[in-house]
C-alpha cells in the first residue's frame, strides 16, 4: 500500500506492518532524504539502493542485509546477534520453506527492531519515533500478520485486545478495519492509526523530555506550532525565531541577521523567508536554513543576555525538528479531513493530557 507525499517527483509512502511507517516513509518526516541513505558508503548504501529496486531479489537483500549488520559489529554486538541468526535462516533454507520461515520470522525483531539494530546510538538517535515504533512493531507481529494474509477482521480484533495498540485506534476505524474487502480499504483507519501515533510522541516529548520542556520555555508550546485555521507550522516556528532575536518584523529581522558582515548569500534570500511566513513553503534542510538558525541565536543572546546563544540555538533546532515533523503530519491530515486542524490540535491535547496522567476521554467514532 503507497500513498505520495509533495509535488514534482511522487515519494512512495509504504506502510510497515499495519500501520507504521517504512524507514523511506519515516526519513521523509525526518527531513533526511533516502538517497543520502542510498549514498552512503560500503554495503549500507548499497542495501539502501537495493531496498527501493524492485528487481532484487530477496536472497540478495538478505545476503547485502547480513553484510551491512556484520559491519556495524565492532560497535554494536545486537547487530553481530541478529546477523548470525539471518545467516543461519538463510543456510537453513528459510526463503524456501514457510515453516522455517515463520520460526525465524518470530524469533527476529521487525523492520524497524533490524534498523535501530543496525545504527550507532547517539545522544539524539535512534529518534523517539523509531523507538516507539520498536515497541509497536513487536505488540502488533500477530495483527501485522493477519494484514498479510488479508484477514482483516482478525487483525481488528488483536489490535481491540491488546491495551497498547489500541490507544491509537478509534472504534469507528477498527469497525471499518474488520470489515474491510481490501487493503485499500484498510488505507484511511491505518493512517489516522499512524496520525495518533505520531501526535502521541511529540505530545510525549512536549510534557515529559527536559530538553523539549527547555526549548517550549524560550520558544512557547509545541501546541503553539498547531495554532490557526490551516496547519503551518513553518509559519508559527519564523514567528518564534522573529521574537527570540527581538525582531518588530521580517525586515527588521533580516536586518539584524546581516549585521557583523555577515554575508546575505549565507543566509536564506528575503524572498524565501517571505514565503516561509506565508506557508507556500516549509523551511528545508540547508547551509543557510542552519545560518539563519545561528544568526538568530547570536541576536537573541544579544536582546535577552541572560540566555545564552548556544541555549537558544537548542531550542530553534528542537522546535525547527518538532515544526518539520507536524508539517508533515498535516499533509496527511488533509487527506482525511476537510478541516484537519481542528482534528489534529483535539488530538495533540488529548495526547498531551493522557501523557501527563489525565485520563483521557473514551474515543469513540
Amino acid at each position: 500500500m503507497t500513498l505520495t507525499l509533495g509535488r514534482g517527483r511522487p515519494t512512495p509512502m509504504v506502510f510497515s506492518g499495519l500501520f507504521l511507517p517504512s524507514v523511506e516513509w519515516e526519513m521523509k518526516a525526518e527531513g533526511f532524504p533516502w538517497h543520502e541513505m542510498e549514498s552512503e558508503p560500503g554495503d549500507f548504501g548499497t542495501l539502501a539502493r537495493n531496498l527501493r529496486r524492485r528487481d532484487v531479489s530477496p536472497q540478495r537483500l538478505m545476503k547485502q542485509a547480513i553484510e551491512a549488520l556484520k559491519a556495524l559489529g565492532q560497535d554494536n554486538e545486537r547487530a553481530i546477534t541478529f546477523a548470525n541468526a539471518l545467516e543461519a535462516g538463510l543456510h537453513a533454507g528459510a526463503l524456501e520453506s514457510n515453516e522455517i520461515a515463520d520460526r525465524i520470522s518470530g524469533e527476529l525483531p521487525g523492520l524497524w527492531g533490524c534498523f535501530i539494530a543496525g545504527i550507532r546510538e547517539e545522544p539524539t538517535y535512534p529518534t523517539a519515533f523509531m523507538r516507539a515504533y520498536v515497541e509497536i512493531e513487536l505488540a502488533s507481529k500477530r495483527a501485522d500478520a493477519a494484514l498479510v494474509v488479508g484477514d482483516f477482521r482478525n487483525a481488528a480484533a488483536l489490535v481491540r485486545a491488546d491495551p497498547m495498540l489500541n490507544l491509537f485506534w478509534r472504534n469507528h476505524d477498527l469497525d471499518v478495519l474488520a470489515t474491510a474487502q481490501t487493503e485499500r480499504e484498510t488505507l484511511r483507519p491505518r493512517l489516522h492509526a499512524w496520525l495518533q501515533l505520531q501526535l502521541s510522541v511529540v505530545a510525549r516529548q512536549a510534557v515529559r523530555h527536559p530538553g523539549a520542556i527547555q526549548a517550549q520555555e524560550l520558544c512557547g508550546k509545541y501546541s503553539n506550532l498547531l495554532t490557526g485555521h490551516r496547519i503551518q507550522p513553518g509559519v508559527s516556528w519564523l514567528r518564534m525565531a522573529k521574537s527570540l532575536a527581538g525582531a518588530a518584523s521580517l525586515a527588521q529581522l533580516r536586518e539584524q541577521l546581516l549585521l557583523n558582515s555577515t554575508d546575505s548569500a549565507s543566509l536564506p534570500s528575503e524572498a524565501t523567508i517571505k514565503r516561509w511566513n506565508r506557508g507556500v513553503i516549509f523551511p528545508q534542510r540547508t547551509d543557510q536554513l542552519r545560518t539563519f538558525i545561528e544568526r538568530v541565536a547570536a541576536r537573541g543572546h544579544i536582546y535577552r543576555p541572560v540566555l545564552a546563544a548556544n541555549k537558544i540555538c537548542d531550542a530553534l533546532v528542537r522546535m525547527y525538528v518538532t515544526a518539520h515533523r507536524l508539517n508533515h503530519v498535516g499533509f496527511f491530515a488533509s487527506l482525511l479531513w476537510q478541516e484537519p486542524a481542528t482534528h489534529v490540535q483535539r488530538s495533540f491535547d488529548e495526547w498531551c493530557d493522557h501523557h501527563r496522567g489525565t485520563p483521557r476521554a473514551e474515543r469513540g467514532a
